[in-house]
């Protein structure tokens, strides 16, 4: 299937598709909590869309072109990221401390709880902002 996609403005949970002629808003999150666990099912189970009707909600969804800025290259920094953790690394293994192992499921649960919570609110966020641009509810839903 051949489609252009194209960003919704200020909301990473939405994208606007163009397959042939008819406008789609696929829903990337809040569908299943195995997409969020494992992300390549994304691409393996079926994906939540909306048609849309009216091409002036598109115009107004997508967000403009950005022009690439000139500046410092990625590859820069991935070598100033590795040369600051080579030279942290004694740092870390001297506040090394042993820990009981129910500590350490006790923190790592509570990091996973907290980040189910983060994400799960921005997802209502997002929800909150496309409600406000389009009814999702009134469109007809479908699967792809």
């Amino acid at each position: 299937m051949k489609c252009t996609v194209r960003l919704v403005a200020k909301n990473v949970r939405y994208r606007v598709l163009a397959i042939k002629e008819e406008q789609y808003i696929l829903d990337m999150g809040g569908g299943s909590l195995w997409k969020m666990l494992c992300p390549f099912l994304y691409w393996l189970l079926p994906n939540h869309v909306y048609k849309l009707e009216n091409p002036e909600i598109v115009k107004e969804l997508t967000a403009p072109a950005v022009k690439n800025k000139v500046g410092s290259s990625p590859f820069l920094w991935t070598i100033v990221a590795s040369i600051m953790a080579s030279t942290l690394s004694p740092l870390a293994n001297y506040f090394e401390i042993g820990i009981p192992k129910y500590m350490n499921v006790i923190i790592v649960a509570f990091i996973m709880a907290f980040i189910i919570f983060l994400l799960s609110s921005l997802n209502r966020m997002f929800r909150k902002k496309m409600d406000q641009l389009v009814n999702l509810h009134r469109l007809t839903k479908g699967h792809i």
